[in-house]
């Protein structure tokens, strides 16, 4: 008798039991939506510019890293933007583009004016 496998066309687990096409699909459609949202994310941030997160009476507070679309131009987008890539924003943050000391000069590229 033929595994029930060949048959159906669903290859077994490595467990031996077979994945079911829907949970297939579905695993398959969430690995390609979180690498989209990923890689959207990394087009953003890679156009991005350091700019000031705080000013005080003295000036500059400390650096930090905007990445396109994320500052204060246009605020309702800046807005949507924040909240929807927050996980990614903060990550980036602590991995890659950490803020800077104002009495460190901050990694190029830098953008004198208002956050981008």
């Amino acid at each position: 008798m033929k595994d029930a496998s060949a048959a159906t066309g669903v290859p077994p687990s490595p467990s031996g039991r077979r994945i079911h096409p829907n949970l297939r699909w579905t695993l398959r459609s969430l690995a390609i939506v979180l690498g989209l949202y990923v890689v959207s994310y990394m087009v953003l941030s890679i156009q991005g510019v350091y700019g000031w997160g705080a000013i005080g009476s003295n000036g500059v507070k400390y650096w930090r890293w905007y990445p396109k679309g994320f500052g204060l131009r246009n605020p309702q987008q800046a807005q949507f933007l924040r909240f929807f890539y927050a996980p990614l924003d903060w990550l980036d943050g602590e991995l890659w583009h950490e803020g800077d000391d104002v009495y460190d000069k901050p990694k190029s590229p830098i953008y004198n004016g208002f956050p981008p």
